[in-house]
């Protein structure tokens, strides 16, 4: 386990540097495999530390360190240029990056799904309800005739089901700094995923029924993803889809391309119980995978 679980918040120090040309505050950089890379000194041989209290050390004797933003490819930069500080009460992802994938979908085509299934379950209520119930529920009037109206005048973060889903679409996919999905909003999702995904006859289509659509795969990324840490993600039988579905959409990849990959790494599915800590460790280095929070992470 990291070292800096054993130390006090106080006697943490965070390294920084402000990019000079994109302005951006970059972190030290770690790869895949959760390595930071620093260079010998004098030297452009790379050396891989993983403990990052070594690689503090490491910068504060001299070394260089491979630092980036998040989103931007990791640059190798000298100790004259970085910051060291105090991080008093800093959580341990603060203190570093990794290179984020781009997201799958954009928060704006995840708001449009969000609105046209929020109005598509008022017209369920309107005809099991009536009007005033459609109305409440959605904040705004609906025109059971023109369902689109209602639509573009919706204000989603008065809405129990938009805040929890975009709350899911920024923690699943490490938007800015968006926290991971606290575990009340993880169960929301589950509700919700049940709801929305149980075969119900609809007189209009809910983008919840399409399996590519940005709505279901944010639910589902971000409730599969907060299945990892408790070692559950091919425990929970949620839609019953099979492990290599989960890992598909978790690693942006074709189901095809998950089979040839873990048979790679000598994998087979259906996986056995003792393989899934091996099934985890390699969706981490997946490059299509948003990478885990430390607070996230598979413990073995």
């Amino acid at each position: 386990m990291p070292s800096y679980k054993r130390w006090g918040f106080e006697e943490m120090r965070q390294v920084t540097r402000l990019n000079p040309v994109t302005k951006r505050l970059e972190r030290p950089w770690r790869t895949r495999q959760h390595n930071f890379v620093l260079t010998g000194k004098g030297s452009k041989r790379e050396i891989l530390v993983e403990d990052y209290e070594v690689a503090l050390a490491m910068v504060m004797e001299g070394h260089s360190i491979r630092m980036s933003d998040g989103r931007s490819p990791p640059s190798v930069v000298t100790p004259a240029s970085l910051t060291i500080a105090d991080a008093n009460g800093a959580a341990a992802d603060n203190l570093w990056v990794y290179t984020m994938p781009n997201p799958v979908l954009s928060r704006e085509q995840l708001e449009q799904d969000i609105r046209a299934a929020l109005v598509v379950m008022a017209t369920d209520i309107y005809w099991i309800a009536g009007q005033e119930a459609a109305d409440q529920f959605l904040g705004v009037p609906l025109d059971i005739h023109n369902i689109k109206t209602a639509e573009k005048i919706l204000d989603l973060s008065k809405s129990p089901f938009g805040r929890t889903v975009i709350a899911a679409y920024e923690g699943a996919f490490r938007i800015g700094d968006s926290d991971a999905l606290p575990q009340s909003d993880h169960d929301k999702l589950a509700i919700f995923i049940g709801a929305l995904t149980s075969g119900a006859t609809r007189r209009h289509p809910n983008p919840a029924d399409d399996e590519k659509s940005p709505l279901r795969r944010t639910m589902l990324t971000a409730y599969w993803r907060g299945l990892i840490s408790r070692g559950q993600l091919f425990e929970d039988n949620l839609l019953n889809s099979p492990p290599v579905t989960r890992l598909a959409m978790l690693a942006a990849m074709t189901e095809q391309g998950v089979r040839n990959a873990l048979a790679k790494q000598g994998l087979s599915l259906p996986l056995n119980q003792s393989d899934h800590v091996k099934a985890i460790r390699w969706l981490e280095r997946a490059r299509g995978f948003t990478p885990l929070r430390e607070q996230e992470r598979l413990r073995d």
